[in-house]
């Protein structure tokens, strides 16, 4: 109770529905620049030396991002806010600050490489807020949010820094990606290829939902070890359980604003069962039988010397001289016996 008493105080409660608007007056969290609307204010840059990690503002000293991005390495890193671009921040970002401090979360223990974690890094000094540089919500632990729920993840590149893809409850993102675990929230679509190149181009970026222009940070990008398109189904860290280590890691600053997001009617992941890994086949359907092949006609008579043309019984006659000399003549053969006759006594006549 002694936490929910604190967490009451820098909480902002909200009612999240799809119809519903703000249930109280926002504070100043997840708003975009009216000036900037294609820019994420609260997106930073973590650069060290071999590369470049993203991160969420949430207050203006803090920045949460994935266990990979701080744990051992934030004595190197240099952190980027107010970035236009995220591809070269030393020229596209208004501000930097060095990281005083790291705190993370302890990773399971299989999971030392893919690191199912967070890291809150600590900037020194604080930043001021501009239209630029300002923090997003976070959700609260009490939040429920259900299966199918629009959300959108940060892709790291402008002009497009989100990408919409829908929360995928546990039940069924089992089905697809059984390590899922308690602490994980999934989103994005199932039937998503493959890539080799697009594993680490957002990582430690933010899973957000948007309710009346407000932006709540409910996840946390990792390590991708399926290397899916960005909008591909995913595992990210979710942030609601570990709401009450922020709190306590960021010594219960009273510029951290939770949010509470509750969705409302029954959750089609509640009774969600995982289809059979291998349905029956499709019996084929039966086919009529084939009417019996009808003979083929014969082809009409040509003098066409190739090919011979078949002599059926009682089939076409080849009017050829090197025929049978009895199928050239059209009488009996008492005439070729008279033209015999007659050409033995012209011998001797």
């Amino acid at each position: 109770m002694a936490f929910y008493k604190i967490l009451c105080g820098v909480t902002l409660m909200l009612l999240f529905t799809p119809d519903a608007g703000c249930q109280a007056e926002m504070q100043e969290c997840g708003k975009l620049s009216e000036s900037h609307p294609e820019h994420l204010p609260w997106q930073v840059v973590i650069s060290f030396d071999n590369g470049h990690c993203l991160g969420s503002l949430i207050n203006n000293q803090w920045v949460v991002t994935d266990g990979h991005c701080g744990d051992g390495i934030y004595y190197y890193a240099t952190i980027y806010l107010g970035c236009t671009n995220t591809s070269d921040p030393k020229n596209n970002c208004k501000e930097s600050r060095e990281v005083d401090e790291a705190k993370c979360t302890k990773p399971t223990a299989n999971s030392q490489i893919t690191r199912d974690s967070i890291c809150l890094l600590q900037m020194y000094p604080p930043v001021n807020f501009t239209d630029l540089i300002s923090p997003v919500c976070i959700l609260a632990k009490e939040s429920i949010i259900h299966s199918g729920t629009e959300s959108w993840v940060a892709t790291g590149s402008y002009p497009n820094p989100l990408l919409k893809v829908p929360v995928v409850r546990n039940n069924e993102c089992k089905c697809f990606l059984p390590k899922v675990k308690d602490h994980m929230i999934c989103a994005g679509h199932q039937d998503q290829h493959w890539l080799d190149d697009n594993c680490l181009v957002n990582i430690g970026g933010g899973l957000l939902v948007n309710q009346r222009n407000y932006w709540t940070l409910i996840g946390v990008v990792r390590l991708d070890p399926t290397c899916s398109e960005l909008d591909g189904l995913k595992t990210y860290s979710s942030v609601a359980p570990f709401s009450e280590y922020i709190l306590n890691a960021t010594y219960h600053d009273n510029q951290l604003t939770f949010v509470s997001i509750n969705s409302m009617g029954t959750d089609p992941d509640a009774n969600f069962v995982c289809p059979h890994p291998s349905e029956p086949p499709i019996a084929p359907t039966a086919q009529p039988p084939e009417p019996p092949m009808q003979p083929k006609p014969q082809p009409p008579c040509t003098n066409h010397p190739a090919p011979p043309c078949p002599k059926p019984e009682g089939g076409c006659r080849v009017d050829s001289v090197f025929d049978s000399g009895v199928s050239m003549m059209p009488s009996s053969p008492f005439v070729l016996l008279c033209v015999l006759v007659l050409s033995l006594c012209g011998i001797y006549w």
